[in-house]
């Protein structure tokens, strides 16, 4: 039986220092193991944080996308790993400590904003116009932050500027 999550999200624990919010798909699948609730961006596998950042096939394209942008390809596609691994760089104001977090950020507010117009509005957008509201959102931040001048900033204001 497939069942798509109809409530909002509800706080659960913590995982790598952060709060976790569960959805009522990981909440249902704890509660009723035999019922399988569809993720709905991709539709076919079972709606969970782990899948729905960066396993799923729609957010993984607009992770692999941004982890280009921020050179770090090498970053993981799973949740707990990425958490692992932001919480353990510097946190400062860096340029790239900056954009690390406004990439992370922005990938997932946007990625869980259409999530939740899927279920609750029934609209749907392709990831492609998803990537384009990151990009503008992340520009328009960049827009406003006072750095200093150096060839680390001069190349990364470049490298977001060009479409």
């Amino acid at each position: 039986m497939v069942i798509k999550p109809t409530f909002q999200s509800t706080k659960l624990g913590k995982i790598g220092g952060s709060e976790m919010i569960m959805s009522h798909g990981d909440r249902l699948l704890k509660w009723y193991p035999e019922k399988q609730v569809q993720c709905p961006l991709c539709e076919e596998c079972p709606d969970s944080h782990e899948h729905l950042f960066f396993e799923c096939p729609y957010s993984t394209l607009i992770w692999q996308d941004m982890k280009k942008r921020i050179k770090k390809d090498e970053w993981s596609d799973k949740w707990k790993e990425i958490l692992f691994d932001i919480s353990e760089m510097p946190c400062n104001n860096n340029i790239m400590s900056i954009m690390r977090r406004l990439v992370l950020a922005a990938c997932v507010y946007y990625i869980w904003t259409e999530r939740n117009k899927r279920i609750f509005s029934n609209e749907k957008k392709d990831y492609k116009e998803v990537l384009k509201d990151i990009i503008s959102n992340i520009r328009f931040k960049m827009a406003s932050l006072t750095v200093k001048d150096s060839n680390m900033v001069n190349e990364v204001y470049k490298q977001w500027k060009s479409p």
